[in-house]
C-alpha cells in the first residue's frame, strides 16, 4: 500500500509540475526587452504590429521611433504579435514594412534584428541593425537592393520628401568614409548631407540608418554589450 501511495504521489507531482510549466506566465519587463536586443538599449517599448491598419504599419512604426526620450540614449522597438505575444521575425518585419530585398539577401541575414532610435541633441535617429550569416553574400545583395532601398524605407525612415533626382536614381548610393567606417551612402544634392546609408559594424552586423554620427555609439555597445 505504501508503495502504491508513493507511486500516485509521484505521478501527481509530475503532472502538477508539467501543468505549471505549460501555463506559467512570463512577465516581459523593460529590462527583459533590453536583454533581448543584441545591441544594448537604454529603454524599450513593445509595439503590437497587428494593431496597425492595413498599409499603415511602416508609418506607425515611424511615429514610435519619433517619440521623445532622453538625449544620448538608445531605444529599442520590440515588435510582437498581439495574440501570441511572440516577437515578429526578421522575415515578417521585412514583409510588413514593405522591404523588397531579394530572397538571397533575406536568407543570408541572421535571425536577430533590432529596430531602434538613437537620441541626439537635435533628433531621434532611426536605425535597423541585423545580424548576418555571410558577409560577402550580404554585401553583394545589398548592392542589388540599392536602387529600391529609398522607396522601401521611405516611410519608416521619413524619406517621403526627397527630390526625384534621388528617389528615382538607378544608382543613388556612393562610397564614403564616416568615422573611419566604410559606408554606402545617399547624399542630398544641394548640401551633400547624408540621408540614408548602410555599413557593416563588423563582419556579423549590418547597420542601416540615416545619420552616420550613430556609428561609433552602436559599435561601442556592440563590443561592450552596454552603454559606455
Amino acid at each position: 500500500i505504501l508503495s502504491l501511495i508513493l507511486i500516485m504521489l509521484g505521478i501527481g507531482g509530475y503532472y502538477g509540475v508539467n501543468y505549471y510549466l505549460k501555463n506559467k506566465v512570463v512577465e516581459v519587463t523593460d529590462e527583459t526587452l533590453k536583454q533581448n536586443s543584441f545591441i544594448y538599449s537604454d529603454s524599450s517599448i513593445t509595439v503590437n504590429y497587428d494593431g496597425f491598419a492595413k498599409g499603415t504599419t511602416a508609418s506607425g512604426i515611424a511615429l514610435k521611433l519619433s517619440e521623445p526620450f532622453a538625449d544620448g540614449k538608445i531605444e529599442n522597438i520590440f515588435l510582437e504579435h498581439s495574440d501570441s505575444h511572440t516577437s515578429v521575425s526578421k522575415e515578417e518585419f521585412m514583409s510588413i514594412v514593405g522591404i523588397s530585398a531579394g530572397q538571397t539577401l533575406i536568407r543570408s541575414l541572421g535571425g536577430n534584428y533590432m529596430l531602434g532610435a538613437y537620441k541626439t541633441l537635435t533628433a531621434n535617429e532611426p536605425f535597423i541593425a541585423i545580424e548576418i550569416n555571410n558577409f560577402d553574400t550580404v554585401f553583394a545583395e545589398m548592392l542589388k537592393w540599392e536602387p529600391k532601398m529609398i522607396n522601401d524605407l521611405r516611410k519608416i525612415f521619413g524619406l517621403t520628401s526627397l527630390p526625384q533626382s534621388i528617389s528615382l536614381s538607378p544608382k543613388p548610393f556612393i562610397d564614403k568614409v564616416y568615422l573611419n567606417q566604410d559606408t554606402r551612402v545617399v547624399l542630398m544634392p544641394a548640401t551633400n548631407e547624408p540621408v540614408l546609408f548602410y555599413t557593416f559594424l563588423d563582419t556579423k552586423t549590418l547597420l542601416i540608418a540615416k545619420n552616420p554620427t550613430i556609428i561609433t555609439e552602436l559599435q561601442n555597445r556592440l563590443i561592450t554589450g552596454a552603454n559606455k
